[in-house]
């Protein structure tokens, strides 16, 4: 299974544009014990994620040169190897922008509660 990515290829000053992403692609890899496997529904796109992209610090490290674009998502879980989290769960974290995502342990997501829609999330 492919996943598509957009990763950070250039830090900008000033206004944010789509020259300073480019776009890539990798294997999704296979699961290990305690991984969960997510399918992103919705990726946000934020203020914050400007001062992400600068090489400074702040409440988060910034995003590295060639690294996936940080950002909350919302998605579904295909397959997990975590306790806790089933096929099917809907679940919201910090995916990136990206088709996929693994997370070690459910680490950093949190199911939906019953009855939100990931539209509502």
């Amino acid at each position: 299974m492919k996943n598509q990515q957009w990763r950070l290829s250039s830090r900008p000053e000033g206004l944010i544009g789509p020259e300073h992403f480019e776009r890539g692609m990798e294997t999704v890899p296979d699961l290990t014990a305690g991984q969960v496997l997510v399918k992103n529904l919705y990726l946000s796109f934020d203020p914050t994620q400007r001062g992400w992209v600068n090489d400074t610090e702040s409440y988060m490290p910034p995003v590295a040169i060639g690294e996936v674009m940080r950002a909350g998502t919302v998605g579904q879980v295909v397959s997990s190897e975590a306790p806790g989290f089933s096929v099917g769960d809907l679940v919201q974290g910090l995916g990136g922008w990206q088709e996929y995502f693994v997370s070690d342990g459910g680490l950093g997501l949190s199911k939906l509660p019953a009855g939100i829609t990931p539209q509502q999330a």
